[in-house]
């Protein structure tokens, strides 16, 4: 029987195992004297194909075998010889300690030469704020020299938090000048080192309101001046300190390893 042609076909019905092959057969367009061939190719095909998928999982498998056993190896190494901790954070009592720190004094501002306190966050980078001419005399002629002789900032080496008051921007300034650090290591700070709010007391002369702070302090560190009509902050000497100890906090936590000595100005 010819497949694919009318031309030969029988009015005998065909066995089952023949009218298989005719289906098959007329599925791939071949004749059936040639399947034998085409069945042998195609197991052929296949077994090739499972020897191939065979290959490539045993050496997929050897593969993960050995990553595995080194993985092991590794994990197993550092059991036996802990590598160093290399954290930045410092685990007291602590053997080393290679930074330093130093809280510098801002130059005179213009405002207390002018005899007249001024703290109100409003004015944080008023020129009454700034240096006034003998306070940048005292940064270059007093704070430097005092830092050199410390060998504060080795090679222009350290760090600047200056508060972002003028007069304590402008000191960062003349140190980074003059110390060669360069304006790229000043780090503003934004309210942790503001000078202390007086409250009632702006706009009084230094001597009258420092008076009235140090009877107040002796009576309690929590002792706070009356809050004045101008917005102006009433701290306490506990809430300075507080704020001072939070400004420690990031330049103890970042950079240890490549800074020598920072400086917080006030």
């Amino acid at each position: 029987m010819a497949c694919g042609t009318g031309s030969d076909t029988t009015h005998s019905r065909p066995s089952s195992s023949q009218w298989m092959k005719t289906k098959r057969c007329a599925a791939r367009k071949t004749p059936a004297r040639f399947l034998p061939f085409v069945n042998a190719a195609s197991c052929v095909n296949t077994q090739q194909s499972t020897l191939a998928s065979d290959l490539s999982r045993r050496q997929t498998l050897q593969q993960m075998m050995l990553a595995a056993a080194a993985l092991s190896l590794d994990a197993t190494s550092h059991f036996v010889h802990p590598r160093r901790a290399e954290a930045a954070l410092v685990q007291f009592p602590a053997a080393d300690l290679r930074n330093s720190y130093y809280l510098v004094r801002a130059g005179e501002g213009q405002c207390e030469a002018d005899n007249y306190v001024l703290t109100n966050t409003v004015f944080k980078t008023s020129t009454s704020n700034g240096l006034s001419s003998t306070g940048k005399r005292q940064v270059a002629r007093q704070i430097v020299p005092a830092l050199r002789e410390l060998d504060a900032c080795p090679d222009g080496g350290c760090w600047l938090w200056p508060s972002i008051t003028q007069r304590s921007y402008q000191t960062a300034e003349i140190l980074a000048s003059l110390l060669g650090t360069g304006y790229s290591r000043i780090v503003p700070e934004y309210s942790f080192l503001d000078p202390r709010g007086v409250g009632s007391l702006e706009g009084l002369t230094y001597e009258s309101a420092n008076q009235q702070l140090q009877e107040g302090d002796l009576l309690s560190p929590n002792w706070r001046p009356r809050l004045g009509t101008d917005g102006t902050p009433n701290e306490s000497s506990q809430d300075v300190l507080i704020r001072v100890r939070q400004v420690g906090l990031p330049m103890t936590t970042t950079d240890t390893a490549a800074s020598s000595c920072r400086h917080a100005t006030a």
